[in-house]
């Protein structure tokens, strides 16, 4: 395992952009955090979550030199206030997730890491699948209450109550939970894992995670024939990783380094060194300059063909 003083972290800002992309009568609400020069993480966020709760972590991992994006999902976040709260399904998720793609992608012919948190659950029970099924297909908007255990999110009883004191809207309707059910019952079927294309995969999973079963993962790993897949376990750790206590979260970040530094090293101590002095070169000026203004990407077209890597947490 490897130590803080191996990965350490810059003390220097990482530049925050707020953009939009329009995809099929919505507009997304996009989030940068942008120092690049290794590669581009495209953040698909968790369960009625925003990319506004990465606030506190995103910026490390940028100042390592990976540009961060991370988009408010339809249904959830700024994308969807109001009445447009979880009206989703699945295909409105990878149409949107597409366009995303495509646009970030767009005159990029670097790396693209596709990274991914709590969008999915494994073996539901036959009542609540049933349940979902009804709603999904005769009330498709109307809203239920997931009744989460807010305890079950994380072992960091300071972030515990901070959750509790700042509630964020927890309801699904029957197509979202549909959705994030079959895709979570999708991951242990032999059919469609066997069809991954082979790039790398990394999956970060807690043991002790309440909400998402560790199981699924270790099976969904074990029936994945990519040639270059890692699975990293921590014991006793709960659902949200990335808001951990501090020495959890700075073991999972180690990790994360780890590999993301390795898929995307030159193997050149020399370039990487210089690498290394234009990120901090680029975050001065940020320091001094302060950051430029972002603009709206709509509706972009892809010039090239990045292929993704995955990473799940």
């Amino acid at each position: 395992m490897t130590s803080a003083a191996e990965h350490p972290i810059p003390d220097i800002p990482a530049t925050t952009a707020i953009s939009s992309i329009d995809s099929e009568g919505i507009s997304l609400h996009v989030k940068t955090w942008d120092i690049p020069f290794r590669a581009k993480i495209l953040f698909n966020h968790g369960f009625c979550d925003s990319a506004e709760n990465f606030d506190d972590v995103f910026p490390e991992i940028a100042v390592r030199g990976y540009e961060v994006i991370c988009f408010d999902q339809r249904g959830a976040g700024k994308t969807s206030p109001g009445k447009l709260f979880a009206i989703t399904n699945e295909r409105l998720v990878y149409v949107d997730l597409d366009k995303v793609i495509e646009t970030v992608t767009k005159d990029y012919d670097g790396k693209l890491f596709l990274a991914g948190h709590s969008m999915e659950k494994t073996r539901p029970g036959i009542i609540l699948r049933t349940g979902v099924k009804f709603l999904a297909k005769y009330l498709p908007k109307v809203r239920s209450k997931t009744g989460l255990n807010l305890d079950y999110i994380t072992t960091d009883q300071e972030r515990i109550k901070f959750l509790k004191a700042n509630p964020k809207r927890i309801e699904a309707t029957g197509p979202q939970m549909a959705a994030m059910l079959d895709r979570g019952e999708k991951l242990v079927e032999v059919d469609f894992v066997e069809n991954f294309v082979d790039k790398p995969v990394a999956c970060f999973h807690g043991t002790g995670d309440l909400i998402n079963a560790f199981r699924g993962t270790a099976q969904f790993f074990d029936l994945l024939k990519v040639s270059d897949k890692k699975l990293y376990s921590y014991p006793e750790y709960y659902h949200d990783l990335f808001h951990e206590t501090r020495e959890r979260v700075e073991h999972l970040l180690n990790d994360t380094f780890e590999w993301l530094d390795a898929h995307t090293s030159t193997g050149n101590v020399e370039e990487t060194q210089k690498e290394s002095a234009k990120v901090v070169e680029a975050a001065e000026k940020v320091q001094h300059e302060g950051p430029p203004e972002a603009e709206p990407i709509t509706q972009a077209q892809p010039t090239t063909e990045a292929e993704p890597t995955t990473m799940s947490a």
